[in-house]
């Protein structure tokens, strides 16, 4: 049962740091481009949450690295544990090792903010706003989840890439997002870039609804 839980603890910890970054990255944004003249709108929405890709990208790709290392069944018995995991990959590839995979993330997170935040902004112009408690409630949850799933759809053949570029020891990965990206369709196919797709858009999409 533990199986499942393996890189549970990056998770857990790099989640305020990486939220905290995306937040603050998309406010900042929603404030610029509101004063160089755009009003709240399903556009400034999707640039915003563009933007706030990146911060959050570099926030929380060491995690990441460090989540995957524990759940590849292939590396996860060199480590005793995801402190260990951390130590090593500092003492045997170097800082740089946790930044690997950071374009592709860059892309990954972009993609979802900049859908979901934009998908947030076009269903509330459809939600009933005079209603209230629970059915208020239901109907914003049911919003966060359709934008959730939704965003999950334009970025899953990126968070293949990713996990593919940081479950590699061979060090900070030198090829291009868009390459590795092409390799996979090539030699495995369209339906590889959405491998675990499923699980992957109930987990995004519950929590895009918890969020909003």
């Amino acid at each position: 049962v533990l199986r499942f839980y393996r890189g549970l603890l990056p998770e857990m910890v790099g989640n305020v740091p990486t939220r905290t970054a995306m937040y603050a990255g998309k406010d900042w944004a929603s404030r610029h481009l509101e004063a160089l003249g755009y009003p709240k709108s399903c556009v400034r929405e999707f640039l915003a949450g563009m933007f706030s890709g990146v911060p959050e990208a570099v926030a929380t790709t060491p995690f990441q690295v460090v989540k995957i290392r524990m759940q590849n069944k292939d590396l996860v018995k060199h480590y005793a544990n995801d402190m260990d995991c951390l130590v090593k990959v500092l003492s045997e590839e170097g800082a740089l090792a946790l930044f690997n995979g950071l374009q592709t993330t860059v892309f990954r997170n972009s993609i979802w903010n900049a859908v979901y935040f934009g998908a947030i902004s076009v269903m509330s112009d459809f939600r009933q706003e005079s209603r209230e408690g629970v059915a208020e409630q239901l109907q914003r949850l049911a919003t966060g989840l359709g934008s959730g799933i939704l965003a999950t759809c334009f970025n899953a053949p990126f968070d293949v890439a990713k996990s593919r570029i940081q479950q590699s020891k061979s060090g900070p990965n030198r090829r291009t997002t868009f390459g590795i990206l092409l390799d996979i369709l090539q030699q495995e196919g369209a339906r590889a870039l959405y491998k675990g797709f499923t699980p992957k858009a109930w987990r995004m999409g519950v929590g895009g609804a918890v969020s909003f």
